[in-house]
């Protein structure tokens, strides 16, 4: 079980990490993505990339029982909450975005500026960073495991495991019930309320027997897809923290191992989602990521095809003029005695006058032909 675990997490890392990145870079290429949602959904990027370089290679650490101090593993545990909450908080700042746009169109440009949004986006990770690191202040399970001789030594050292250095009474009562599961409640009403003046906005319209409002069309497609992110943020995420409950409320309880293994891939496996989310939803997203695949992915792949068509006329080229000195050597020099003799200037040459010809012909064509070829590779660089 924990080999196929792992090779999902990497599989996942790897997902992660390649797809947040072309997030990142499609914002950065594309204009008409520099505005204050995106900006949060970058955050949000950021935070996945995170977990694919960061606290998967650290959660596969951990999958193997790996002895190490306790406040080691704690902070390892930690950075897993640092970068969970500030993914609840970015999803969160998206849906007041959204609702903002909708709910003063005309005012909307100068209430939430660049600013403010840089400023959100600092308020986010900061809020996030404090939440996360609350264990690392005491509210933490070392005084349990002092208590249990056998589970901890005077050195500190323990078995690296969430579970081991996490309070299941923060991890409910302060991380779940104060900050998961109010925001994500918070957000489904923001999004109800959204979706709610958009429909009203667009049936006026239609009413009205004017033309539907582009703008709300939109806003709808848009608040479509970033709810979709929000609802799959959820069902990734909750499964792992009703297991929290139920290990705090029920100790007795039986948890199977694969069960943990599924919730914990559940929430790795979020982190990759996204990119896939915005790619078929939203199609500034969509034209970005073509773009970055025929321009950059497909460029570097031609670049190399183009070095090593250089590198292999270049190995040409060497093991020609190898065979032409050997030949040339073999031709003038001829052996004596198991030596080839350089020197004696007055031996005549065993080969015939017409066979020399034949053979510097061969070689200088093979020469010409492979220079001709370097040449045009060249050309392609200009």
């Amino acid at each position: 079980m924990v080999p196929l675990y792992m090779g999902m997490e990497v599989v996942i890392a790897v997902s992660s990490v390649i797809g947040n990145v072309m997030v990142v870079w499609a914002v950065k290429i594309n204009r008409s993505l520099r505005d204050t949602t995106f900006c949060f959904i970058v955050s949000l990027a950021l935070a996945d990339i995170a977990v694919g370089a960061l606290v998967i290679p650290l959660a596969i650490t951990i999958s193997i029982g790996l002895q190490t101090h306790f406040y080691s593993c704690l902070l390892v545990a930690c950075t897993v909450l640092v970068l969970t909450q500030s993914s609840i908080l970015a999803l969160l700042a998206i849906a007041i975005d959204r609702y903002l746009r909708v709910k003063i169109p005309t005012s909307y440009k100068r209430v939430v500026t660049p600013k403010r949004a840089g400023i959100a986006v600092f308020a986010c990770w900061t809020v996030a960073f404090i939440v996360g690191l609350t264990p690392m202040l005491g509210w933490n399970n070392l005084h349990n495991l002092q208590r249990n001789n056998s589970s901890i030594g005077p050195d500190l050292i323990v078995t690296c495991q969430f579970e081991n250095v996490i309070s299941m009474e923060y991890m409910v009562y302060f991380n779940f019930f104060g900050w998961v599961l109010p925001p994500l409640l918070f957000m489904l009403i923001i999004y109800s309320e959204i979706f709610y003046m958009i429909h009203k906005q667009l049936n006026k319209k239609v009413c009205s027997h004017s033309e539907p409002n582009k703008y709300y069309d939109k806003e709808l497609k848009l608040a479509k897809s970033l709810a979709l992110v929000l609802f799959l943020f959820a069902v990734s995420w909750l499964p792992l923290h009703i297991m929290n409950c139920i290990t705090l409320f029920c100790p007795q309880c039986e948890k199977p191992m694969f069960l943990i293994y599924i919730a914990i891939l559940l929430t790795h496996g979020n982190s990759a989602v996204n990119p896939i989310v915005y790619a078929f939803r939203i199609k500034k997203f969509r034209t970005a990521f073509q773009r970055i695949w025929k321009h950059h992915y497909l460029r570097t792949l031609m670049l190399f095809q183009i070095h090593l068509a250089f590198f292999t006329c270049i190995t040409q080229e060497i093991f020609i003029l190898i065979f032409f000195i050997h030949f040339h050597f073999w031709v003038n020099y001829p052996f004596k005695g198991g030596v080839c003799n350089f020197w004696d200037d007055k031996m005549l040459s065993p080969v015939p006058t017409i066979s020399k010809a034949i053979c510097w012909l061969i070689s200088l064509k093979s020469l010409t032909t492979v220079a001709r070829r370097r040449y045009q590779i060249i050309a392609l660089f200009v």
